[in-house]
Parts: C-alpha cells; sequence; structure tokens
C-alpha cells in the first residue's frame, strides 16, 4: 500500500519523440508526459495536486539501432523535498 502522507515534489522521466528541431522534440515530450497526468492518464488518479510543470534538462538524438530497438519506458523517479 502507498503512503501518500509523503509530499512528491519531482521527477525525472525521458520520452522518445519523433521531430524535425529541438525545440519540437521539446514540445512533443512534454506534450506525452501531460497527457498521463490529465484526466483518463495512467497518474491522474494518483495526483493530488496541480498537474505537473515540466522542465527539459537535456535532448539529444538517437541513432536509427536506437530509435528502433529502444523503446520508452515510461518510468518516472520520483523525489521529496529532502533528497
Amino acid at each position: 500500500m502507498e503512503d501518500r502522507s509523503v509530499s512528491i515534489v519531482g521527477f525525472f522521466t525521458t520520452r522518445q519523440v519523433h521531430a524535425r528541431s529541438v525545440e519540437e522534440a521539446g514540445t512533443l515530450a512534454k506534450r506525452r508526459v501531460l497527457s498521463e497526468w490529465q484526466p483518463g492518464g495512467a497518474y491522474a488518479e494518483a495526483n493530488t495536486g496541480s498537474l505537473p510543470r515540466l522542465l527539459i534538462e537535456d535532448v539529444w538524438k538517437v541513432g536509427f539501432l536506437a530509435e528502433f530497438f529502444q523503446r520508452d519506458s515510461g518510468c518516472y523517479a520520483f523525489y521529496q523535498n529532502d533528497d
């Protein structure tokens, strides 16, 4: 059973997108992550606060083989204030 008394303040996650530019990649990745936190999304019920504010820390291009063989895990690494 999860402990809802613990306040999560942030998370890290990655998303792979097809884009023509770094700016487009950021927009598409943010859109995909936010969709998971909105009604109907995987984390919508668990989210007791507002939608997350997203900051992109890094963007990089992946080669064809990495794109073809590695898929997004959809995983999140959550952290608290004291982490």
